[in-house]
């Protein structure tokens, strides 16, 4: 169980410092619209979800874990080089679907490794490490975005 808090807390990290930034990266990349990336990304995310149980039930968490890191990892490499609204839109629909599975998918995880009386103590856990790795990842990689530039954040984030 820890192991899959530790996840929740690298996911939240990641994202959340991706997510607070984009618009300031767009701008200063002159990417027109780039209000745009938060529906690609949560369209992508809508498709995933429903898609992820039937794979889940069949295949097991293993696969679509790792489908879901190389996704995300793409899509901050993509983001990370982006000078054109392709390559921004693509970047926001490979972290949507990485995001609709690196949550979900460890969460059933736990679902399944603990005991139907502990279930409500994992979720408020998981909730936890969402939550401290969120404003972490806020402040660390504002910290590194303002040294460094905001492609050094999402390629930090992509080997995190």
């Amino acid at each position: 169980m820890a192991t899959i808090g530790v996840i929740f807390f690298a996911v939240s990290f990641v994202f959340t410092g991706v997510l607070s930034f984009i618009l300031i990266y767009a701008e200063q990349n002159g990417i027109a619209r780039p209000g745009l990336f938060f529906t690609f990304y949560a369209a992508a995310t809508v498709v995933t979800r429903p898609l992820q149980g039937t794979i889940y039930d069949k295949r097991g968490p293993y696969m679509l874990m790792f489908a879901a890191i190389l996704a995300g990892i793409a899509g901050f490499w993509l983001l990370s080089v982006s000078s054109g609204y392709g390559t921004y839109c693509g970047g926001a629909v490979l972290l949507g679907a990485a995001i609709g599975v690196l949550f979900t998918c460890p969460q059933a995880m736990a679902m399944d490794i603990v005991d139907a009386g502990s279930r409500g103590a994992a979720n408020a856990q998981l909730s936890f490490m969402s939550d401290v790795g969120g404003l972490a990842g806020g402040v660390v990689l504002g910290r590194v975005a303002g040294g460094f530039g905001f492609s050094w954040v999402l390629m930090l984030s992509a080997l995190l």
